[in-house]
């Protein structure tokens, strides 16, 4: 009798254990869109509609030798449900990080600021006449200082992911448009690796927790 009530007992706990609501395991947002606008049209030959190698990030004065980059944002859309467990809401989520790699082939200045994107885009028909919106605020309290070149950024994103995660009730103030990447000064100069990256393959990535 006693054994049969612990067996009882154990599948009772074991139920309600997995009727717990879910926990995100550490996942990563798949890249779905990343590309770059810039008022230099060389510049803006890189972002091959999209299909560049590289993602940059520039601020009105800067330059490498001589020549000028142009003012350059970057943007990079996630596609964020289908890469979590299902029924993942804002309270599961403990926490999520953007990881950028910087490309060896920069020497980076300067720091960026990160923006929600507030309009619909794809890569492919991002163009400098119609450039996507985004909010007025940046989601980071302080700019984030760039790093050194062939190392990896890990900024954290947690309380826009949430919000993505609300969109859809009356609690959430963005939809996932993704993110724009904008210099912070006007010396800023990094250049990232795109998803369509061959030399490092380091895409951008959306860790979450």
């Amino acid at each position: 009798m006693t054994e049969s009530r612990g067996i009882l007992w154990f599948a009772a706990f074991a139920t309600t254990f997995l009727l717990l609501p879910l926990r995100a395991a550490a996942q990563s947002g798949t890249v779905t869109d990343d590309a770059f606008l810039s008022t230099n049209s060389t510049t803006q030959q890189l972002n091959l509609n999209g299909q560049g190698i590289v993602l940059i990030v520039a601020g009105s004065s800067a330059s490498v030798g001589s020549a000028s980059v142009g003012l350059t944002k970057s943007y990079v859309k996630f596609q964020l449900t289908s890469s979590l467990p299902p029924g993942t809401t804002a309270a599961n989520l403990a926490k999520a990080t953007l990881k950028l790699f910087i490309s060896p082939s920069c020497s980076p200045t300067g720091a960026i600021d990160i923006y929600p994107i507030t309009s619909a885009w794809t890569e492919s028909t991002l163009n400098p006449s119609s450039p996507p919106t985004y909010d007025s605020t940046p989601i980071n309290s302080s700019p984030v200082p760039v790093g050194k070149a062939d190392t990896f950024m890990v900024i954290d994103l947690t309380e826009l992911v949430q919000d993505w995660l609300e969109s859809s009730s009356i609690s959430g103030s963005f939809q996932n448009n993704g993110i724009a990447l904008v210099a912070n000064t006007s010396t800023t100069n990094v250049i990232f690796d795109s998803k369509e990256s061959f030399v490092t393959s380091h895409e951008p990535r959306l860790e979450s927790y």
